[in-house]
């Protein structure tokens, strides 16, 4: 096929109007993109500044609650309502401090109570070791405690408080009703009072006549007896050795006669002091080795 030189020049011209076309094209199509990038980064801009916006000056959180007030009252109205609050385990945890932390009534949407926090600040109230707050759909709250086991009073100085089975200090108010309990006394007494307590329970003749328990040099122990009468408790072997007063006692009667101390401290014998002054040794009726 052969082309003449008019033919050649056209195609020449159409080949150059192509790339000026396709120039220009490109061109457009930049501006384009460089408009479309500039209008996403100005809109960016402007809801960040409106989210920044409504942060700051609270609007958000208004927001958040008011949808959240309409949700619950949604809830009430669907019949999601307190009804009942039930609270188990309960000894000598301050009822009021309890209705304090509910603060909820009857009739209250139950969608509004936080079981998570209510739980978290019972379980600070002083006689409180665990607690456990649960929502019951649709209209029960349900409370239940682990009360701490108070085991006896710790005088420090003037003052009384009440310590539990894990030798925690529980508080030092309202213990009138715990008046008939062991009072100990020692700087590490706390710590040391429930192996005494479950020590003398073991022997009941020794503990219900026992009214103060006293630490000496973080060591050992001394009781006096309701009837005044002081036993010195040997630094090993307690047990053993309130095991044998135990039996004295069921066998003569010593705590009931006329005398001011009884020491144990010795594994061989026992040294009691009269009222008068003299001092008679008891040979130990048991050893070690004897069965109690």
């Amino acid at each position: 096929m052969f082309w003449s030189k008019k033919d050649k020049v056209r195609t020449k011209g159409t080949r150059k109007s192509a790339i000026v076309k396709r120039r220009s094209k490109s061109k457009g199509r930049f501006k384009y993109y460089v408009r479309r990038a500039g209008i996403s980064i100005c809109a960016t801009i402007f809801f960040i500044w409106i989210g920044a916006w409504i942060w700051l000056s609270g609007t958000a959180g208004n927001i958040i609650e008011s949808a959240k007030e309409k949700t619950i009252q949604m809830t009430l109205d669907a019949g999601f309502a307190v009804d009942d609050i039930l609270v188990e385990g309960r000894v000598n945890t301050d009822i009021d401090a309890i209705n304090a932390i509910i603060n909820t009534k009857k009739g209250d949407p139950i969608f509004a109570f936080d079981p998570y926090s209510a739980q978290k600040m019972i379980e600070k109230l002083n006689w409180v070791d665990s607690a456990k707050v649960q929502r019951y759909l649709p209209n029960i709250i349900s409370i239940k405690l682990h009360e701490k086991t108070p085991i006896a009073l710790w005088k420090n100085g003037n003052t009384l408080k009440i310590i539990d089975g894990k030798g925690k200090l529980i508080t030092d108010t309202n213990i009138g009703k715990f008046k008939d309990f062991i009072i100990v006394t020692g700087k590490d007494a706390p710590e040391h009072t429930a192996e005494l307590i479950k020590t003398l329970k073991a022997e009941p003749e020794i503990f219900t006549i026992t009214e103060y328990a006293g630490r000496i040099g973080e060591r050992r122990w001394n009781l006096i007896t309701k009837n005044n009468i002081k036993v010195k408790l040997p630094e090993k072997d307690m047990g053993l050795a309130i095991a044998k007063l135990a039996k004295i006692q069921r066998q003569e009667k010593l705590l009931e006669k006329d005398i001011t101390m009884i020491d144990l401290r010795s594994s061989d014998r026992i040294i009691v002091r009269t009222s008068p002054g003299a001092v008679e040794e008891y040979k130990a009726s048991m050893t070690k080795g004897d069965q109690i």
